[in-house]
């Protein structure tokens, strides 16, 4: 059976309907010789909550919030002057009222925490949103055959976890997380399958995410080398790090991906890249940058020959 080559290989893209929130903002002027009474215009604040994925990373928003301070008062006309002048204590109220807004949305962001693959490993998805006060997105998983999503939270956005989905399990916990998508609706566990790690991110034993080719080679002290991955990844370098089996993708151009397929074609026995003979070759040369880290606990089972039920 042959393998579908990078360019063959698709992402998972979903889209959801952006939500546009606009508001109208109305002032009274009053021109004249004499004075005018006060006019008042009182602007409503909108709050809306919807998913957004406008970027190329396809991302699902869980959370979206936006205000809008509300005009309390409308300039007056002066007598002596002839001319609009803003109300002062106008001017200090929605002042004030800034000032509590931004006050509120500080308090709201969560800080930062320091994460690791051994802590998060430790913990389950509620656990793990609980530490970025379930502040968090939904994005596609990096490394799957179906449908999967993973939480990227706000308090530490470079570790990312990948939830089990439940739609069709019959021990389904009775709160999920959903995801919607055309007229279908995914739902997600609290089990963690899958960890991917971007920049930034501490794989282990001295390899980040971000590193190049020939730097991971170095701090490992012995060679990778790339081969066919049948999922999105397209192809991947795969290594034990920590006692655990990592994935490890390489950020390249069209015109390197062409060329790392040569390769992998030639270095197999038929010619052609397969399930069973995915090829292998070194990248030295090309030296990319690692631009993700994926750890399958199912595959890590495989791998070291692990049993579970």
């Amino acid at each position: 059976m042959k393998a579908n080559n990078a360019k063959e290989t698709s992402m998972i893209k979903r889209s959801f309907p952006l939500a546009v929130i606009s508001v109208a903002a109305c002032a009274a002027l009053v021109m004249g010789l004499t004075a005018c009474g006060n006019n008042k215009n009182d602007q409503p604040t909108i709050l809306t909550e919807a998913p957004e994925s406008t970027d190329e990373n396809n991302i699902i928003t869980e959370k979206a919030k936006s205000s809008v301070p509300e005009i309390s008062e409308d300039s007056v006309l002066s007598d002596d002057q002839n001319a609009p002048v803003a109300d002062s204590s106008s001017d200090t109220a929605n002042s004030s009222d800034n000032s509590s807004d931004s006050s509120e949305t500080a308090d709201s962001q969560p800080e930062k925490v320091e994460m690791s693959v051994e802590k998060m490993l430790s913990m389950d998805g509620a656990q793990l949103r609980a530490l970025s006060n379930d502040e968090y997105e939904i994005i596609d998983g990096a490394s799957a055959q179906s449908a999967s999503f993973g939480l990227k939270c706000a308090a530490f956005p470079e570790y990312v976890f990948v939830l089990k989905r439940v739609e069709y399990s019959e021990n389904k916990p009775e709160n999920t997380i959903k995801v919607p998508i055309d007229d279908y609706v995914f739902e997600l566990g609290d089990e963690i399958e899958q960890l991917n790690l971007y920049e930034g991110a501490n794989v282990g034993s001295g390899v980040t995410v971000g590193m190049t080719y020939n730097e991971i080679e170095k701090k490992l002290g012995h060679d990778i080398e790339v081969s066919m991955v049948n999922t999105t990844l397209g192809m991947a370098a795969w290594t034990e790090i920590d006692g655990r089996y990592w994935a490890l993708h390489f950020d390249m151009t069209d015109e390197q991906a062409g060329e790392i397929w040569k390769r992998l074609d030639a270095s197999t026995k038929d010619g052609h890249t397969t399930l069973d003979d995915p090829g292998h070759v070194d990248l030295s040369d090309m030296d990319p940058v690692c631009d993700l880290a994926v750890f399958d606990i199912s595959i890590d089972n495989w791998y070291y020959g692990r049993t579970v039920d």
